[in-house]
């Protein structure tokens, strides 16, 4: 298998994992956009605990996930405060 193969082959992967209810998930996303320290990610996943109110989804995790050449590693779990 190629790079170009293996890459395809990861991300459909992790779309299947990312994929279902309650799952959020956003490809080649910009983080720290307009500055000096802007980054592209592969992959965000957004999962709330809860989805019936707002104060429950303002708790959710945000999970980044970037490609290499042979695996897919998560390297940051971010857990969003509560609300003012």
């Amino acid at each position: 298998m190629n790079r170009k193969e293996t890459t395809a082959f990861l991300s459909d992967l992790l779309t299947r994992r990312l994929s279902g209810i309650g799952k959020y998930y956003g490809r080649e996303v910009s983080v720290n956009w307009g500055t000096r320290n802007e980054k592209r990610i592969d992959f965000i996943e957004f999962s709330p605990p809860a989805q019936y109110c707002t104060s429950e989804i303002e708790k959710g995790i945000f999970v980044c996930y970037e490609k290499t050449n042979n695996h897919i590693t998560g390297l940051v779990r971010h857990y969003l405060p509560a609300g003012p």
